[in-house]
């Protein structure tokens, strides 16, 4: 007897789920191209001293992304955790997650 092809599906219907789209609103992790762009201007801000949300909100904006100062506000302190410390990768983080979750792919 011949093959049959497209072989018979032996899992249900829907399986393997389909591939969803690799960045967006679901995210759980950064979209590392974004990553690499904020890594640069994350530490030439963090050279100035303290990192203000004008700094996220300009990140944004370079993405065509609306942030306000309350948004970018609560980006720093989710960034600052319960130490209330900023570091870089925490920083980084944060702002490019929000820029992954937002920006249209």
């Amino acid at each position: 007897q011949q093959p049959q092809y497209p072989p018979q599906q032996t899992q249900p219907a829907g399986y393997p789920p389909q591939q969803a789209a690799a960045y967006g609103p679901q995210s759980q992790t950064p979209d590392p191209a974004v990553t690499t762009y904020i890594t640069p201007i994350y530490n030439q801000i963090a050279a100035d001293g303290k990192i203000e949300a004008s700094e996220v909100i300009n990140i944004c904006q370079a993405y065509g992304i609306t942030c306000d100062q309350a948004t970018a506000a609560q980006i720093l302190t989710a960034a600052a955790g319960t130490q209330k410390n900023i570091t870089k990768d925490a920083f980084i983080f944060h702002v490019s997650l929000y820029i992954t979750r937002n920006r249209k792919y």
